[in-house]
């Protein structure tokens, strides 16, 4: 005899609890992600090459973005704005809004592609904003038109 809670596991009333309980073990797994964009991150290259200016890019789980150039102390350039990405694609997409630049507003839209790995970002845009026709990269290489980061983990 059993009792109320038993239930045969191979009788068709099974199937439902057997679901249920696999979907609550399954939620609370943690997810499994690999390296992500967000963090703060510093240029070892821009376009291929080094430069003496830093570049310092930082990008926040909640969407929003900053990038500033700094010569020494001198800032020389401040944007941010917001951004969202593609990971079902290869190279990942990322459209990168600049909602505020040198101070002036912005509704900017540049089109771009990025592979985070652990410590590193390589991250490319257009330089023309406002495509109609949105323009990502195919690849992550250096090539006119676009500018092309890699980025190291800002500690």
């Amino acid at each position: 005899s059993r009792g109320p809670l038993e239930v045969d596991m191979y009788s068709p009333r099974a199937f439902p609890v057997l679901a249920a309980l696999v979907l609550l073990c399954a939620s609370t797994l943690p997810a499994e992600e690999g390296p992500s964009l967000v963090g703060s991150w510093k240029a070892a290259k821009y376009d291929g090459e080094a430069k003496d200016e830093a570049y310092l890019w930082t990008f926040s789980a909640d969407g929003k973005w900053s990038c500033v150039v700094k010569d020494g102390d001198d800032t020389e350039y401040q944007a941010e704005g917001t951004y969202t990405t593609d990971t079902s694609v290869t190279p990942n997409r990322i459209v990168v809004t600049v909602t505020k630049e040198d101070g002036d507003q912005k509704n900017d839209k540049y089109y771009g592609a990025f592979r985070a790995e652990k410590g590193a970002l390589l991250l490319k845009h257009s330089t023309k904003a406002n495509a109609e026709t949105p323009d990502y990269p195919r690849t992550l290489d250096v090539e006119d038109d676009f500018d092309t980061y890699e980025l190291v983990e800002n500690k």
